[in-house]
């Protein structure tokens, strides 16, 4: 905006220089004529009026194109001006945007974690007066107790692959996977990338790898893997690492 102003101020004061010049020119030609008469000979002429205009006249015309050049140019740059604030603005647009598409996700993304769900028994009471009652567990104490119950058990159908459990986890930390792919991939705020990433990050870190630590490390009474899947899980665990890691670097 600035660079702009300064063009115009410069195309406006040479206008101003020329418009004066002509004007003097104009002014001062007729005196000269008149009043130097002796140094022109005006007996092969018309009318000392008709000989005036005639100098003046492309004078003037000359003057008067060269300011609507000038003026073509102060327009143009304005149009220049105009065009590069649509642009500016269209690119916001787009950043808002993809601000709002990204938030979904990661909406989304808690959501899923969240409401990830394990039944197990609770003892409650004491003696003879004890029991067990069934308790839902959600988020983050539902995967510690899944977890829990697959590192105790030795029953391979507790851990088998295609256990409903272990397969939606696996989707979870896909989710995982997946947002950062479109974090690193989308044009936002860099201020908006690091909130996003420091969340998912704390969630991911804090949450689930001390977990997935366990279910890829093979039991240490029977030397099988309990996590269902671990070459998967280790696979995922790694793209996400690599993906915090690139973008942390894009906005370092």
């Amino acid at each position: 905006m600035s660079d702009f102003k300064e063009k115009q101020n410069k195309r406006i004061k040479q206008s101003k220089i020329l418009f004066l010049i002509g004007i003097l020119l104009v002014v001062l030609i007729p005196i000269i004529i008149t009043q130097f008469s002796f140094l022109f000979d005006f007996t092969n002429t018309g009318q000392i009026g008709d000989t005036i205009g005639g100098i003046t006249a492309p004078i003037t015309n000359l003057i008067g194109a060269i300011l609507v050049y000038y003026a073509f140019l102060v327009q143009l740059d304005a149009n220049k001006l105009i065009f590069q604030q649509i642009q500016e603005e269209k690119a916001e647009q787009k950043i808002s945007k993809n601000r709002e598409y990204v938030f979904e996700i990661f909406k989304f993304l808690k959501e899923e974690f969240y409401s990830f769900t394990i039944t197990s028994d609770k003892r409650i009471g004491s003696g003879d007066q004890s029991k067990y009652v069934l308790v839902e567990y959600r988020g983050v104490e539902a995967m510690e107790k899944m977890f829990h119950k697959l590192m105790k058990s030795h029953d391979k159908n507790d851990w088998r692959r295609d256990n409903i459990k272990l397969l939606e986890f696996l989707n979870i930390i896909s989710l995982f996977k997946n947002f950062l792919t479109k974090l690193n991939e989308v044009e936002i705020a860099q201020i908006d990338k690091k909130f996003f990433l420091e969340n998912v990050e704390y969630i991911y870190t804090s949450k689930i790898k001390v977990s997935i630590d366990k279910m890829i490390q093979p039991c240490e009474k029977c030397g099988e893997f309990h996590g269902g899947n671990p070459e998967r899980i280790i696979e995922i665990n790694d793209e996400i690492h690599e993906l915090i890691e690139k973008i942390k670097k894009n906005y370092a």
